[in-house]
């Protein structure tokens, strides 16, 4: 099965994807959605309530080191509140069972992607469960191979996920793994350990201004 790990609908206030049009596009294209809203898991319940098949996640703005970036926590059941020091919002990821994922963590290109310390690393060694490798809104490979390296280095397992915030994005990467129980964070990880990752990357340019856009129009940019 093709799962995207990083997708967002419109609760995250950055492009217009709905949790109908999220459905008819992750049929067409067979792609199992992760839904990763911006500190929220409002979208992600709605969704799951109503079509079942999905995996519940938030994307939370956290503190390190006096820096803003986004920690993942994918299998949640409650809503992790943003701002937190990054280690408190792991261990609030952590207790309740669900996976810690670390996305684009080297987009040096993005805002607030991740928290950039001066000597490249993170000291988030046996914290992170999955290091995102593949993201379709990075433009430089020279980050996602620092993602790659990192991940090696603290010996999580990589991940792929879109970060789609409009319909044509989603599935753009994909991590294609044996089936696994909805409710369970343990099989997933590990199939997504013996799995196989995809990419396709283009017109990033016009995706992420548009995005800007859409977001200052609706007047929340998280």
């Amino acid at each position: 099965m093709k799962v995207d790990m990083h997708i967002h609908t419109n609760v995250s206030r950055e492009g217009p994807i709905t949790i109908d049009r999220l459905r008819k596009i992750c049929l067409k294209k067979n792609i199992f959605p992760f839904i990763t809203d911006h500190n929220t898991i409002k979208g992600a319940l709605a969704y799951r309530e109503k079509y079942k098949d999905c995996v519940v996640g938030e994307e939370i703005k956290a503190v390190y080191n006096g820096r803003f970036g986004d920690i993942t926590g994918l299998f949640v059941n409650e809503e992790i509140k943003r701002d937190l020091d990054i280690f408190e919002a792991i261990d609030k990821i952590k207790a309740q069972g669900a996976l810690v994922y670390f996305p684009h963590p080297y987009d040096r290109f993005r805002k607030r992607s991740a928290f950039f310390e001066k000597n490249g690393e993170f000291d988030l060694k046996n914290k992170i469960d999955i290091v995102e490798i593949y993201n379709s809104r990075i433009f430089g490979m020279k980050d996602m191979r620092k993602a790659i390296s990192y991940s090696d280095k603290i010996n999580a397992v990589k991940g792929a996920g879109s970060d789609a915030h409009w319909p044509i994005e989603i599935g753009r990467s994909y991590a294609e793994v044996n089936e696994f129980d909805r409710d369970n964070p343990k099989e997933f990880l590990k199939n997504l350990k013996d799995g196989k990752l995809f990419m396709i990357k283009k017109g990033n340019l016009v995706l992420l201004t548009t995005t800007r856009i859409y977001a200052k129009i609706n007047s929340r940019f998280p």
